[in-house]
């Protein structure tokens, strides 16, 4: 007789999308346990037998157990340290300092460019009451001269000194100085010169005739003209002209008009002017003298208003800085790790407003610091349990000449109620078990703790499946919460006959492959859950089957973890493909069919 090998095989059920290639993920929680019986003499019939824990509805895709010493503590709160280990130190100006600064620096720039605004317009202003006034200056100085030169000329003058010496003698009785002051007595500060030029009869240079000077007069001036522009037929004149040491800006005014001088020779030999032109020289010094007032009274006022701007900013600065400056030291406080620590609102303002909410979220911070070291506390203590639950399942498959048996188990969460174990019930028999507790989580794997420990009491030297599941019934449903129950398929193999029992309490059906016809048969005995019934309608309702296995044959047990497992497009793996799958590879190893026909 061939020796027989006994392998199981666990998987998980996901609810999530699945591989690029559009392969099946695991279920939640199931166990395959595949049996193979080896023919004699080179046969290759063989006998599959698999089970399948009931999955998780809401399982995700495991791929490995995260051990206790490997869990990240991303996003948690230390608790050994400061939580401000990487907070930037405050460097620089403070607020108050900034706030200061930009007051005054606003104030100066402020000031000093209202008062070059105030300068420029007296300058311009000044420069329009200078032109007007040398305007009418010039106009008035030409009728002078005009009326001058006819009263001087007697048609007798030989030569022009002689022209001259009479215009000198005229000019006194005329007292045009008197007129000036009179018409403009804005000239006491501008007027410079006054000249009046004329031109012969011969064309010879123009002979100035008068010139009714101040001071020095126009003689002492050397320069160059920087403009020339023409207003209602007068030639105004801008130059920049040097007097000794100092460079002055003058503004001359020119205006030519016609002598008609009769000749009082038919030769004409004798002196005749023929036109002449008045010129006025006007100072801007009074320009200049208005600037440098403005200019003086300007940096005074900005002086004055940078200091009485730097007070005010203070004031401001520590009436807005003072209640930030205690908010940053209860922040500094409660950033160092003090979350008792209470922010009081200094403010009615923004600030206060700032305080109050921070002192809201440090209190949050406190229960969610304290929520998270109580999570990680019971993650650890599931961590911990899912170890233990991980001891409780089979450490090694059973080694049963002929058998070929496997089992492979992962866990969606950190417990659950799913199960499955090996019973060795006498030297010729063993129980293959596995079963699915309701409910998921810590209620689910104590149960199935529970129920594991009477089943494997109650399977001992007891080759009758209904009479170890009613053992079990009995005791469990003490035990249970109403409203929990525990799913359970239980099967005995008798490895000297080749015979498989069977009871089903309210489990997912066997397939059976016949490797003789290469078809599938259901075995799904009557009975219901563990735990909905103290004992009578259990016992009246499980029963037990009974088959012969021959080789080549494979049975498998399964939980609805398998036939629920969801693809990327959310499809379910179904009965279908799971009778096609063992159908198809019905030849393969128990380990490889139980961890590969989920990517096959």
């Amino acid at each position: 007789m061939a020796k027989p090998a006994l392998s199981s095989r666990k998987v998980v059920r996901t609810a999530e999308s699945g591989s690029a290639t559009g392969t099946w993920r695991p279920p939640t929680v199931s166990a395959k346990p595949s049996l193979r019986i080896k023919p004699p003499t080179g046969a290759s019939l063989k006998i599959p037998s698999s089970k399948s824990i009931r999955p998780s509805k809401r399982g995700a895709a495991v791929s490995r157990r995260t051990k206790t010493s490997d869990r990240s503590t991303a996003g948690r709160l230390s608790t050994d340290k400061p939580l401000a280990a990487d907070r930037p130190t405050a460097v620089g100006l403070s607020l108050s300092k900034k706030l200061s600064l930009c007051i005054t620096f606003v104030t100066i720039v402020v000031t000093g460019a209202s008062g070059l605004i105030i300068a420029w317009r007296t300058k311009h202003h000044l420069s329009n009451e200078i032109m007007k006034t040398g305007i009418a200056t010039v106009k008035l100085y030409a009728n002078f001269g005009q009326d001058l030169v006819h009263r001087s000329y007697t048609g007798h003058e030989e030569q022009g000194d002689d022209f001259v010496k009479e215009v000198k003698n005229n000019v006194k009785d005329l007292k045009f100085t008197d007129i000036l002051e009179n018409e403009f007595p804005e000239l006491e500060s501008t007027f410079i010169d006054a000249k009046l030029v004329v031109w012969d009869s011969k064309q010879t240079h123009p002979r100035v005739i008068l010139s009714i000077a101040k001071g020095a007069g126009s003689e002492s001036f050397t320069g160059i003209t920087l403009q020339k522009v023409e207003k209602k037929g007068i030639e105004i004149q801008a130059a920049r002209r040097r007097q000794g040491d100092s460079e002055q800006l003058v503004y001359v005014f020119l205006k030519d008009f016609p002598l008609d001088l009769a000749p009082t020779d038919e030769a004409g030999t004798r002196y005749r002017p023929e036109r002449a032109q008045a010129i006025v020289y006007l100072s801007t010094a009074k320009i200049d003298e208005s600037l440098a007032e403005v200019y003086q009274y300007t940096a005074g006022i900005i002086v004055i208003a940078s200091l009485i701007s730097l007070l005010v900013a203070l004031v401001l600065s520590y009436m807005i800085n003072q209640p930030m400056a205690l908010l940053a030291q209860d922040m500094k406080v409660v950033t160092q790790g003090d979350l008792d620590h209470i922010t009081m609102p200094h403010s009615t303002d923004e600030v206060g407003y700032l305080a109050s909410s921070f002192n809201e979220l440090t209190q949050k911070l406190k229960l969610a610091r304290a929520n998270e070291i109580e999570q990680a506390k019971i993650k650890h203590e599931l961590e911990v349990g899912r170890e233990i639950q991980q001891i409780l399942l089979p450490k090694a498959n059973p080694k049963i000449p002929g058998y070929d048996l496997d089992a492979f188990y992962l866990a969606a969460n950190e417990l659950g109620g799913d199960y499955y174990d090996f019973v060795v019930v006498d030297k010729t028999h063993l129980a293959v078990v596995v079963a699915d507790v309701a409910g998921k989580g810590i209620p689910a794997s104590i149960y199935m703790t529970i129920m594991r420990t009477i089943l494997n009491i109650a399977a001992v030297n007891n080759p009758s499946c209904v009479k170890a599941l009613i053992s079990t019934n009995r005791l469990l449903s003490d035990r249970i919460k109403r409203g929990m129950f525990v799913t359970c398929f239980y099967a005995i193999l008798d490895a000297r006959n080749h015979i498989l029992r069977l009871s089903s309490a309210g489990h997912n059906p066997m397939l059976l492959y016949r490797a003789a016809g290469r078809m599938l048969e259901e075995y799904n005995p009557p009975g219901i859950a563990l735990g909905f019934d103290k004992g009578p309608l259990f016992q009246r309702t499980l029963k037990e089957a009974e088959t012969k296995l021959f080789p080549g044959d494979r049975f498998v047990l399964y939980t609805d973890g398998v036939v629920e497992s969801m693809n990327e497009n959310r499809e379910e793996f179904g009965d279908r493909r799971l009778k096609e799958f063992m159908l198809k590879y019905a030849g393969l190893e128990s380990k490889v069919f139980v961890q590969n026909w989920w990517r096959l």
